[in-house]
């Protein structure tokens, strides 16, 4: 039993096919044997009492139709007629003899042969006096041969016609005999037919049920536990250990169970480290979103500073402007005072008037550049403040860089199960990527920034140096013409050595001008650059608010894998 439960599956249905051809062959055989017996009857009967009973019934026929042209023979005078009648009775004995020899052939039963052989001792006699009575009746001895016929051939006549019913009675009882026994050997037949029928169909059938056990079982079991483990249930075991085809599906399945649950346990460490690292990438993303926040509003105070620097460098330009031209026109009027002595006072007293207008402008020049010189060292001041928030952000984007490709690799670890870990991680790799060049982009446009305002602070510091000159060169003024009232003989030098100052101041009026134009350009510069870093932080801001809800994905997803995992029971 145990040697059969260990074949294949294809030599137990095949051995269960053959058992079934094999009792096929047994009922064919016995019904081949039985058809086989009841032809060997048929034919003894056919043989034994069919074709005696045949050759019996013709000897009579035949010995009926040689009495009655016997008869004739004697009575007609008619010499064709004898000779026809002679002809025919010599065919009748001729046919006889044909059917004795016959009947010589046939294994008759000894009942039967006792009766023919006594049959055949009164066909000697016979035949003999039918001759006589034809030899006598050829030589119209009509009377002898009647005489024969009645006293010899009808006695054994007779005696021949009760030994041939005798005889074919006994043939017919033998005949039904032998048809008894036929009936009764086909009735055993049948019976033997349907018992080896019965018995091979029962065989068959209880074989078929156990052997179809043998696979059916293991393979519902087999079912069960696929079921189970489709559930969930990852702790199921087959149990059948058999050598066929199923016992091997069996053992696939045991190492295809233990294979998944190996796999399912590296996809739940790799969903929580996932899981650990998106959470840590959330909060980088957080405080980068933070610290460019800060640099945003930086750049926007830095720009508001700027817009007013610029406004306050082009009022001190449109002062120098307005006081270049007073200059020249100071300048028109000394050269007049060296044409008009006489009208000196009147125009000392102007050009002192004039004097200390432009020395309260120059003043106020001052003043307008030393505010500028505080705006630029505040903004000097910011651009090194975004220049460190721009290193934060680069060493936050290369954390966030390296926690990206730790996802990825832990993603590619996973395997198919990781591929969309894998492609969050590569986008958030770009958007640090993309935050880092950014950084980079901020902090070269910050290091720009810093070399212009250097080059504006000390262009204010020169016109600073310029204007304190002027205001210098203006009190002189002031005193030269105070001095001019006092005395009226040294008018004529003091105006040319006011005509010499004013030209002076004229020339450095221009420089000024020209000082506060490339400072006013530098400022104009400064705005537009700090309002591309201030564009340039608020993308960093809305990139790192995208990087933060990727994280946040990506959280989602390895938590959401987790719970997917824990319905599995390993």
């Amino acid at each position: 039993m145990v040697s059969v439960k260990h074949l294949k599956v294809q030599t137990k249905i095949i051995s269960l096919t053959l058992i079934s051809a094999l009792f096929m062959i047994v009922i064919g055989f016995a019904g081949y044997k039985t058809t086989d017996l009841m032809s060997t009857e048929s034919n003894e009967m056919y043989n034994q009492n069919v074709r005696a009973i045949s050759d019996v019934s013709q000897i009579i026929i035949d010995n009926r139709t040689i009495e009655a042209a016997l008869l004739e023979f004697i009575i007609t005078t008619d010499d064709e007629r004898n000779t026809a009648l002679d002809a025919s009775i010599k065919e009748r004995l001729t046919q006889n003899q044909t059917l004795y020899t016959d009947m010589s052939t046939i294994k008759l039963s000894p009942a039967t042969t006792k009766l023919y052989d006594t049959y055949t001792q009164s066909l000697t006699d016979y035949t003999s006096k039918i001759e006589e009575v034809l030899q006598n009746a050829s030589q119209n001895n009509n009377t002898e041969a009647y005489r024969v016929f009645q006293n010899d051939v009808e006695p054994l006549r007779i005696a021949m016609n009760d030994t041939t019913r005798q005889l074919n009675a006994l043939l017919k009882s033998e005949a039904q005999i032998n048809n008894q026994e036929a009936v009764h050997l086909a009735s055993v037949a049948k019976l033997v037919l349907i018992i080896v029928f019965i018995a091979g169909a029962l065989l068959s059938v209880l074989l078929g049920l156990w052997i179809s056990r043998t696979i059916s079982r293991p393979l519902k079991h087999l079912q069960e536990l696929m079921s189970r483990a489709g559930e969930g249930d990852l702790t199921v075991e087959g149990t059948y250990t058999s050598r066929d085809e199923i016992g091997q599906v069996t053992q696939s399945f045991n190492a295809m169970v233990n294979n998944v649950k190996d796999i399912i346990r590296k996809v739940d460490e790799s969903a929580m480290t996932l899981s650990a690292s998106s959470e840590e990438l959330t909060a980088s993303a957080d405080q980068t979103a933070q610290a460019a926040e800060h640099i945003a509003v930086a750049t926007n105070e830095m720009s508001t500073g700027i817009e007013s620097q610029v406004e306050s460098v082009n009022q001190v330009n449109q002062s120098i402007g307005s006081m270049y031209e007073r200059m020249g026109h100071v300048a028109a009027i000394s050269n007049e005072v060296n044409q008009m002595t006489e009208q000196m006072n009147n125009d000392a007293k102007n050009g002192l008037s004039e004097v200390t207008e432009i020395t309260n402008l120059i003043q106020e020049i001052a003043k307008d550049m030393q505010d500028n010189l505080v705006v630029m060292t505040n903004l000097n001041d910011k651009s090194n403040q975004i220049s460190i928030a721009s290193s934060a952000i680069q060493q936050i984007a290369q954390q966030t860089n390296l926690l990206a490709l730790n996802a990825s690799i832990e993603a590619a670890r996973a395997g198919d199960a990781g591929r969309g870990f894998a492609v969050v991680a590569e986008e958030i790799r770009k958007l640090a990527s993309s935050t880092a060049d950014s950084s980079k982009l901020i902090s070269n446009m910050v290091q720009s920034i810093q070399h212009d305002s250097n080059m504006a602070v000390e262009q204010v510091h020169k016109s600073s140096d310029s204007i304190q000159s002027t205001v210098a060169s203006s009190t002189r003024v002031n005193t030269a013409f105070q001095a001019i009232q006092h005395s009226v003989s040294n008018t004529t030098e003091k105006i040319l050595r006011t005509g010499s100052l004013i030209q002076e101041v004229a020339k450095q009026s221009e420089t000024i001008a020209e000082a506060m134009g490339h400072v006013s350009a530098i400022s104009e510069e400064s705005s537009a650059g700090i309002q591309q870093t201030g564009a340039a932080s608020e993308e960093q801001l809305s990139t790192m608010e995208e990087v933060s809800s990727a994280a946040r994905y990506l959280a989602d997803l390895a938590e959401n894998l987790q719970t997917t995992l824990a319905r599995f029971k390993i």
